[in-house]
């Protein structure tokens, strides 16, 4: 996929954590890792769920986007796995979901994975307020935010892994 000119990753970062907190209604991401998450998607049979692989990959930008899509053979016409990079060389976020049709609702369970190079655990907190901790595991701070979403907030040195997982039907 070609190179696209877009903003930093830490604005997204903090963008994805606000996101996940507050539910803006206006999409950041770039419109063609959209169609190209859809064309994944069609390509594997999958279809039905256009709106939630839509608003899964909403905010998706940076220089690159590698998608690897498929799905149990005995499951393949309902469930679709999709697991895809984006972002910047230093700075990137890695997205896993399971898309699940059962009539005209499809669920998702989405785990995000955000690198950030440039700030620590506790400032990517402070800029998302909405995330409460809750307890300290083996380093790791584990926080929600009151509406389903659970961050993980992993320290690398000066840089920080916030890993978020949600579920969500459309």
């Amino acid at each position: 996929m070609a190179k696209y000119k877009t903003t930093s990753l830490n604005s997204l970062a903090l963008s994805v954590a606000l996101i996940l907190s507050t539910q803006p209604t206006h999409a950041g991401g770039d419109p063609s890792y959209i169609k190209f998450a859809l064309d994944q998607a069609h390509k594997q049979g999958f279809n039905g769920c256009d709106k939630a692989i839509s608003k899964v990959f909403e905010f998706a930008q940076g220089d690159d986007l590698r998608i690897k899509s498929g799905a149990i053979p005995e499951l393949e016409k309902d469930t679709l796995r999709m697991t895809a990079v984006y972002g910047h060389k230093n700075d990137k976020v890695l997205l896993d979901t399971t898309f699940r049709k059962v009539g005209s609702t499809c669920y998702t369970e989405e785990t995000t994975m955000i690198l950030n190079k440039n700030k620590s655990c506790v400032q990517i907190m402070n800029d998302a307020p909405a995330f409460k901790q809750e307890v300290e595991v083996v380093g790791s701070i584990w926080a929600s935010n009151g509406k389903g979403v659970l961050g993980i907030f992993h320290p690398l040195g000066n840089s920080c892994v916030m890993t978020t997982s949600k579920s969500r039907s459309f």
